[in-house]
Formats: C-alpha cells, sequence, structure tokens
C-alpha cells in the first residue's frame, strides 16, 4: 500500500514536471524581434538667387553717433525665394549692402515676382565728417556726417543761394490737328517744346534735384560722384540751395532717378539744353551772392492735360491717431499730429504727392512735406507732422489737404475739396 502510494505521488511529480518543459519550449518558440527601422534624411540643396533692387532710402537720426537706417523696397525673382540676409562693407565713402536671397535647387515655383520692404542698420563706428553713398546693386542713396562737410563760405560773405524751378513746358496739339503755340518743329510731322517759359505754363512739383562741386559735364550729367546735397521742388515748383559756398557748382535733375522716374518720363529736357535722361546748369556764385533763375524745362509726350485726366485723386478721413480735436496744449509746445488716411480715387499717390497746409494757423509748418512710399488704391496711411503751438492762448485750427505731382491740391468730400484738420487749445 505504502509503496503504490509512492510510486502515485513520483508519477504526479514527473507529470508536472514535464508540462513546466513544454511550456518553457512554448514560450521559446513564440518569442520575436522586430527591428526598428532607421529614419532616412534628405539634404535639401539651395541655390543662390539675385533678387531686384527697386529704390533705396534712408532714414538718418542726427544722434551722437549718427545711425542709418537702409530702406531697400524690391521684389524675388519667384514664389520659392526667401530673403535670408545682408552683407555690408565700407569702401573709403561708399557702402556696399549687398541682399542675399535664395530657393531650394528642386522645387517648382510660381513664376511671379514677389515684392518685399526690408532694412538694415549701417555700422558706423568713429564715422569721419564727410559725404557719404550707400549703393544696394545699382541703386544709390547719400547721407552727411557732420557740419563741415559741406564747405563753409567766408564768415563776412555767409554762405551763397542758388534757387530756380523746373517748369512744364507745353507742346500738343490742338483738335484741328495744328501744332500749339509753344511747339517747334523737328520734322516729318514731329514737334516739342520751345524751350521758353511761358507764365501760362505750370510748374512741376516734387522733382528731385542734385547739387555738385565743379563744371558740369556738356554730357548733362552730374559733375561728380560726390554730391553736395539734394532737395526737391515745393508746392510753387521752385527749388532752393541755402549756405552754399563760393566757386563753381553743378545743379542737375536725373529724370530716372528712383524719385523723378514717378513724375517726369515719358518725355524729354527742352531748357537750358535738349536732353533725354539727365539736365544741368553750371553756377558760379561769389560769397553771400543769392543766384536765381536756374531753370528747367521739361516737355511730357504726355500732355499734363492727359494725365490728369486719366485718374482721379480723392482723400477719405479714418482717424486722429494722436492730437484730437481740442487737445489742451501750453504755448510754444512742439507736438507730431498723426492722420489715418484712406486713398479712395483711383490714382495713387507717389512719393511727387505732398502733405500740404492750407489755411488756418501754420502753426510753424512751411513747405510741403512728401510722402515716403507709394499709397495705392484702396490703401490707408498714416501721415505725420510736426508743428509747434501759438504762443498766446486761444483756439487754433490748422487745415490741410494733399498735393498730386501737378501741384494740383485735393482733399475729403464728392468733390475732393474739404480739408481734414487738427485743432487745438493753448492755455
Amino acid at each position: 500500500m505504502i509503496k503504490q502510494r509512492l510510486l502515485w505521488v513520483l508519477g504526479v511529480i514527473l507529470f508536472a514536471a514535464a508540462c513546466q518543459n513544454r511550456g518553457g519550449d512554448t514560450n521559446q518558440s513564440t518569442l520575436q524581434t522586430t527591428p526598428i527601422p532607421m529614419p532616412v534624411t534628405t539634404e535639401i540643396l539651395y541655390l543662390s538667387v539675385e533678387p531686384i533692387i527697386d529704390n533705396v532710402r534712408l532714414l538718418v537720426l542726427q544722434a551722437n553717433p549718427i545711425q542709418v537706417d537702409v530702406i531697400i523696397n524690391g521684389s524675388l525673382p519667384n514664389g520659392c525665394a526667401r530673403l535670408v540676409g545682408f552683407t555690408q562693407e565700407r569702401q573709403g565713402d561708399r557702402f556696399l549692402i549687398k541682399v542675399q536671397a535664395e530657393q531650394e535647387q528642386d522645387a517648382v515655383c510660381t513664376e511671379a515676382l514677389i515684392p518685399f520692404t526690408d532694412s538694415i542698420s549701417l555700422d558706423l563706428p568713429d564715422l569721419p565728417d564727410g559725404f557719404y553713398q550707400v549703393e544696394v546693386g545699382d541703386k544709390i542713396a547719400s547721407f552727411q556726417v557732420g557740419e563741415t562737410a559741406f564747405p563753409t563760405a567766408p564768415e563776412e560773405g555767409g554762405g551763397g543761394v542758388i534757387r530756380g524751378a523746373v517748369w512744364h513746358d507745353y507742346c500738343d496739339f490742338l483738335p484741328d490737328g495744328s501744332p500749339s503755340a509753344g511747339c517747334v518743329e523737328l520734322g516729318e510731322g514731329s514737334y516739342r517744346a520751345d524751350g521758353i517759359q511761358d507764365e501760362s505754363e505750370s510748374r512741376l512739383i516734387g522733382v528731385e534735384i542734385t547739387l555738385s562741386p565743379g563744371d558740369c559735364p556738356a554730357d548733362g550729367t552730374p559733375s561728380s560722384d560726390l554730391i553736395f546735397t539734394t532737395t526737391r521742388t515745393d508746392g510753387t515748383g521752385s527749388y532752393l540751395f541755402s549756405g552754399v559756398p563760393a566757386g563753381r557748382h553743378c545743379v542737375s535733375i536725373n529724370a530716372f532717378s528712383d524719385i523723378n522716374i514717378g513724375i517726369l518720363p515719358p518725355g524729354l529736357w527742352t531748357y537750358p539744353r535738349v536732353n533725354e535722361a539727365v539736365i544741368n546748369s553750371t553756377v558760379d556764385l561769389t560769397a553771400g551772392e543769392v543766384k536765381t533763375g536756374v531753370d528747367f524745362g521739361w516737355d511730357y509726350q504726355l500732355v499734363a492735360s492727359t494725365v490728369e485726366t486719366a485718374c482721379s485723386n480723392r482723400v477719405t478721413f479714418v482717424a486722429d491717431v494722436t492730437i484730437p480735436d481740442n487737445t489742451v496744449l501750453a504755448p510754444g509746445q512742439e507736438f507730431v499730429k498723426t492722420w489715418r488716411l484712406r486713398n479712395s480715387g483711383d490714382c495713387t499717390w507717389t512719393t511727387a504727392y505732398a502733405l500740404e497746409f492750407v489755411e488756418g494757423d501754420a502753426m510753424g509748418f512751411t513747405g510741403s512735406q512728401f510722402l515716403a512710399t507709394a499709397i495705392g488704391p484702396g490703401q490707408e496711411v498714416e501721415l505725420s507732422v510736426t508743428l509747434k503751438a501759438p504762443a498766446a492762448p486761444g483756439s487754433y485750427r490748422s487745415d490741410w489737404q494733399l498735393s498730386n505731382e501737378r501741384g494740383v491740391f485735393f482733399g475729403l468730400g464728392a468733390n475732393a475739396n474739404v480739408s481734414f484738420y487738427v485743432q487745438i487749445v493753448v492755455r
């Protein structure tokens, strides 16, 4: 009996061991390892592309030291290109800036110009007084450091003055096909204006004029690469250079400069000589002399009446950004008035358009304030002007409008003849 029990227990133990071994074999046969795939990296190759530079503008802060920001407007060649940075290099009195852009090598791109605006601050450590040029591609702008860069005339005579005007030298065909008065026949049925300034002929507003030292070349170009200064014709079509030292100077106008290309072409110069692109005039100035009548005549290929009727100008007032009506100011306090305006006409407001004082109290403003950038139809812009409160207590109002490249004023309302304004209280 005891032997039977021992045999039975031994059998149970052997059976359990066999089952355990069988289970262990099963587990080992079902375990599998799946390899984890490594990520595949593809290197993206980029190509350098050349952006198109449309114009260059400088913002100069006459601090100590001077600060100059270069505002660059241009276009990328396609929808894949992107700006990646700038390089700048100084060579004497020239700052050379290169705009860097790139695109993916194998990208499929939209063939359309993509406009851009960007800026870079010039590196100006311990810059000596003088005149400097900034070159971005084929576009050039200039700035001055210090007041000694422009030579000072002898104290007893003081600086001299050069002044003149730019006028529209008129020539057109009458309804019967005959030329108007003031035309000169060139042969084969073609005419140009006669180069004689008539009282009935209009002046041109916002034209950029350059003053350089020395003789003017015969081909009409500026006298040298050194530019003393530039100015623009005001709301009457007149310009003025003051503080000019004694000596020989060249006054010149490039019809195709970044500013003038939106005002003058197509057409040609008729006075003081006939030329298509650049015109100049040599001026000899004694100490303290005021030289007047340094004028220039421009004959439009499309006459002013044709140009002006091609579109209409109108302003819509949006908001007073600063100095709301009846703001209280201290006597003589300077302030900046900013309006937000909308171009509600169908003309583009170019940089030849200007903010103009119309009537009321000018609050220290003189001249014309030209737009910094072009504003298309439907676009809004904030326009600012620095003014000064009158000295006497009271309420004051100053009315303003805009002027186009021909000096024609326009404003608000259906007839574009209503002014926007600033109104303050001095006490």
